[in-house]
């Protein structure tokens, strides 16, 4: 973790960058309130060398290289020349009312890191495409732990590399409920109802199972207000990669920036469905809400 001191312009105020490793920053002011957050990448400054770091808010970043200004005098006296070009110039950004909701106990999800098979194959758990299954089996991870020790067998959970995990056993026990039931492993919505329901059929686990052909944000948040994460089936883009496939990610968390003029940004928070590296961070990520850039079809979620 690397921590910045960041300035407003004149100089008035104070705020804390912090950049994660390997992915993520978060950007406090002086009260510790949270203004700026973001899991998947670095801060605008973390590649800015020795200087004076300037924030105005977000979008508003700046930085004097300390071999500009002799001192702190001369970059306040430049400083207030930018200043008043920027109002003369251009509107500034408010600051943003952030938001963000996330389901009980969502950390059983986020610290699924590492879903390879321990079989040395070095293979994810859903190597087959078998991603819905996979959304299915964390959905009965967190339930177990959530609501009722039932939902899964204590012999279907591990610790692996230092972390609490499922096995894959519970993966594979959904696809072959899945091809019984006619399944293919690429899945919709309907198909993991159908797998859940039989599933809970055969342990004697009363629960309601719920399928959406399209998904809305009023259908999500109503699940993530009830602390039950939800699968979302569409067209998504990796994050890391910025490669668009069809696939399965496991909602449960939501964020949203609220600026002027009733301009809002909103994310939904995901655990993406493959294993994070040092490098790339899957288990916390803030997918952008929009139809064109990630468009969501049909939904799955159980209630009990």
């Amino acid at each position: 973790m690397v921590k910045r001191t960041l300035h407003s312009p004149d100089y008035s105020k104070t705020y804390t960058c912090y950049d994660y490793f390997p992915n993520g920053y978060a950007i406090f002011d002086e009260s510790n309130t949270k203004l700026e957050f973001n899991p998947n990448s670095h801060s605008p400054y973390y590649e800015m060398g020795n200087g004076t770091y300037l924030y105005g808010g977000p979008m508003e970043y700046d930085f004097v290289p300390n071999k500009l200004y002799v001192n702190k005098v001369n970059a306040i006296n430049k400083l207030a020349d930018i200043e008043k070009l920027s109002q003369n110039n251009a509107p500034r950004l408010t600051l943003p009312i952030i938001s963000l909701t996330r389901i009980h106990n969502y950390e059983l999800i986020e610290n699924l890191t590492d879903l390879n098979r321990s079989d040395n194959s070095g293979n994810e758990y859903n190597k087959d495409g078998t991603c819905g299954y996979l959304a299915a089996a964390i959905i009965l991870y967190h339930a177990k732990y959530q609501f009722n020790n039932i939902f899964v067998d204590d012999s279907l959970i591990e610790t692996y590399n230092g972390k609490r995990r499922f096995k894959v056993d519970l993966h594979d026990e959904l696809v072959h409920i899945g091809k019984k039931l006619g399944k293919n492993n690429d899945t919709i919505a309907s198909d993991i109802c159908d797998v859940m329901k039989e599933y809970c059929k055969e342990k004697g686990i009363s629960a309601n199972h719920f399928w959406r052909y399209l998904s809305s944000a009023i259908n999500i948040d109503a699940c993530i207000r009830d602390n039950k994460p939800v699968a979302l089936f569409g067209n998504f883009t990796d994050p890391h990669t910025n490669k668009r496939a069809n696939h399965v990610v496991t909602c449960y968390g939501t964020y949203t920036e609220a600026y002027a003029a009733n301009s809002s940004i909103r994310y939904l928070v995901v655990y993406f469905g493959w294993s994070s590296t040092k490098e790339n961070n899957y288990s916390s990520v803030y997918l952008l809400d929009n139809l064109f850039l990630n468009p969501i079809g049909s939904m799955y979620n159980m209630n009990y």
